[in-house]
């Protein structure tokens, strides 16, 4: 059973069991598929509504309905929930196929990862580039002095 916790604090806890993909398949997908779970858990709309549905029951007892827990999660309640999600996910397989599942899912996350800090040092690389270009062009096309006047109007008065 795992917990995890929404962004004003609150706790919840769900298990996953055959009977909670089975329950779920039909509006969540073949969430037994480990490549479609991964991609769609990234999807923080797909898994809040995920998670709802595995928590109804105390939700419902809280008198929380799915608009007000989605209201529960951003930032960093949602990358919580989704680890916890990830875990029982792994602890549902048999143990033979866990420790791969893991080792898969860490370093999918991992690359992921690799990847924003490689686009994020790209993307400061490209801004000074632009900047620099966006200087230098205007720079060189203003006029010397407010007052002053191109070159060549000068030549034709």
């Amino acid at each position: 059973m795992k917990i995890f916790k929404d962004a004003n604090g609150g706790e919840w806890s769900f298990e996953l069991t055959a009977f909670e993909f089975k329950r779920t398949r039909d509006k969540f997908g073949d969430l037994l598929d480990p490549d479609y779970c991964y991609n769609k858990t990234r999807d923080a709309v797909f898994l809040v509504d995920l998670l709802f549905e595995l928590v109804g029951e105390q939700a419902a007892k809280r008198g929380i309905d799915a608009a007000a827990f989605a209201r529960l999660f951003k930032g960093d309640a949602v990358e919580s929930a989704r680890q916890a999600f990830l875990e029982e996910y792994v602890a549902f397989f048999p143990s033979r196929a866990r420790e791969r599942l893991s080792e898969t899912i860490a370093k999918i996350d991992r690359g992921r990862e690799l990847t924003a800090i490689a686009g994020a040092a790209n993307l400061t690389e490209e801004l000074a580039r632009l900047e620099r270009s966006v200087s230098a062009d205007s720079s060189s096309s203003l006029p010397e002095s407010p007052d002053s006047i191109p070159t060549d109007e000068r030549s034709e008065n």
